[in-house]
């Protein structure tokens, strides 16, 4: 594998001599977030953009990277939304730990670039509620999900390889990268972050509150000693979907058009665990709902919910024009997932 320039040994930063561009502005200033933890970096054999994640662990393998590996070895089922996993690398440590580089494809956040219309966030749905029911199904709870656990496989939307720090800028840095739509182009989202991700035997599981980032789960706030996991692997998903699509972190409306999918959203994030819905029940309820709605409903667009009326009118006519040109490609309403296949 080959690393940008500026991980490289010798390397020299290329605005060191010109004091007229700062950092920011040059391919070799751009750090990859979380770079303690994660480095971004090219396969030598097909060029694919890949994520190396920094794993220690007392022993020889981390649980987390079992986990992921297991998962990744069923990728070919359909309903498997989880990151595939191309290499485990060792890497020699004399601090008594070991560490891994678990070697994964390089994805993007979910939401960016945002949703054009109401088919492409059903999409989203579909394939988050799909993924969490596979889990579920194998008795697997993902206990950590959340808006930073779910990403996009978003190589089909884009002509040129993006940057790896800078997604909307070309990896070459020779300028913006340039997105078609879901709907033109069908992407896949992918649970990742395994580190907390556990296989139950029993029949009803307990385990002990306060894990993952999402803090708001009920049963934590209440101060219940233990929980359901696989009830509030359905309340994250729930709250996620809540809010960053259907409303704010203050319960305001975010984006109009989903009143579809509230009954639905307010079931899972219940307050009592016990009220909440299987993920069979999700998903279930989820493709009733999802039938019943219309291609014109399906091709509206995503609005904010407070934006401005005179936005709003300039902005229909220009969506409008788009969608009757897909619709005359016969470009379904719901994307259909990407067919890309990512190399073994």
């Amino acid at each position: 594998m080959t690393l940008r320039a500026r991980y490289n040994p010798g390397w020299i930063a290329s605005w060191q001599d010109d004091k007229h561009e700062a950092w920011a502005f040059r391919e070799d200033g751009q750090i990859f977030p979380e770079a303690s933890v994660f480095m971004d970096a090219i396969r030598v054999e097909d060029g694919a953009q890949v994520v190396l994640k920094k794993l220690i662990s007392e022993s020889g393998s981390s649980k987390e990277a079992e986990m992921a590996t297991m998962l990744s070895s069923l990728r070919h089922e359909s309903r498997n939304h989880c990151v595939q996993i191309y290499d485990i690398l060792s890497v020699p440590n004399s601090m008594n730990q070991s560490i891994q580089l678990l070697v994964m494809p390089f994805l993007t956040h979910w939401n960016e670039p945002f949703f054009e219309t109401i088919g492409e966030v059903v999409d989203f749905f579909r394939q988050t509620i799909e993924g969490l029911h596979f889990l579920h199904s194998r008795n697997i709870a993902h206990n950590d999900v959340k808006s930073d656990n779910i990403m996009m496989d978003s190589r089909n939307l884009y002509d040129v390889p993006v940057h790896p720090a800078s997604p909307e800028m070309r990896r070459d840095w020779s300028g913006p990268a340039a997105a078609h739509t879901r709907t033109e182009r069908g992407v896949s989202y992918l649970y990742i972050d395994f580190a907390l991700t556990e296989r139950y035997t029993e029949a009803s599981p307990r385990r002990s509150t306060w894990y993952g980032g999402d803090r708001t789960v009920p049963e934590f706030v209440q101060g219940d000693a233990d929980c359901d996991p696989f009830a509030v692997d359905v309340y994250r998903l729930g709250n996620v979907f809540r809010e960053s699509i259907t409303m704010g972190s203050d319960f305001s409306k975010k984006y109009r058009g989903f009143d579809f999918m509230q009954s639905l959203i307010s079931d899972m994030t219940q307050e009592n665990p016990e009220k909440r819905p299987k993920m069979d029940d999700v998903l279930q309820r989820f493709d009733i709902l999802s039938s019943k709605l219309g291609r014109w409903k399906l091709r509206s667009r995503v609005v904010a919910h407070d934006e401005r009326l005179s936005s709003r009118i300039r902005n229909c006519f220009v969506h409008w024009a788009k969608q009757l040109k897909f619709m005359h490609m016969h470009l379904p309403a719901v994307p259909r997932r990407s067919n890309i296949e990512i190399p073994n």
